[in-house]
């Protein structure tokens, strides 16, 4: 009796095994091959950093539509470059963001559109930047403020040390 329980334990065990394999292979074949996300697959060693950078093709503002407010109360005419928004696009799963490199431009709106599973934070604390990731697709909008080089993070428990980390330069 021992020894069919013991049989059909490792029975158990081997099948769990199995659909364990086949569910995380299938999840990574998912991301490797999904062409609308524009992003390596994860555990890639090479992770191309993304440079978001003005359209050049952007004119100014004429100077009769632009104006700027100064500390008394007058208007001044001003010329003005409006940086259009760029959008990047960011897979956040188990333990891992990719890609794990950005590259900004400070005062340049940005629009991210996460591709999420899990329950995550989007946390860049220098920028007062922290989003929960709980849904399939979110999106953040934020301009970068401040110039220099931070860390982006998940915030949940143990997530950060795991991992789930990346580098955010934002250039002048």
């Amino acid at each position: 009796m021992n020894k069919i329980i013991l049989i059909i334990i490792i029975l158990v065990a081997i099948a769990g095994g199995y659909f364990l394999f086949q569910s995380s292979s299938q999840q990574e074949e998912a991301i490797e091959t999904s062409p609308q996300l524009g992003v390596p697959a994860p555990g890639q060693e090479l992770v191309p950093e993304m440079i978001v950078t003005p359209d050049e093709t952007e004119e100014p503002l004429p100077e009769d539509e632009a104006a700027v407010v100064s500390l008394d109360d007058q208007v001044q005419p001003e010329k003005v470059t409006t940086l259009s928004v760029k959008e990047i696009k960011i897979v956040s799963d188990n333990l891992f963001f990719t890609p794990k490199v950005l590259t900004l431009i400070k005062d340049q709106p940005v629009k991210i559109i996460f591709q999420n599973t899990g329950t995550h934070t989007f946390t860049i604390k220098e920028l007062d930047v922290n989003l929960r990731l709980s849904e399939s697709s979110v999106t953040l909008e934020f301009t970068p403020s401040k110039s220099g080089i931070f860390e982006y993070y998940c915030a949940v428990p143990g997530h950060r040390e795991n991992g789930m980390f990346g580098s955010l330069t934002v250039k002048e």
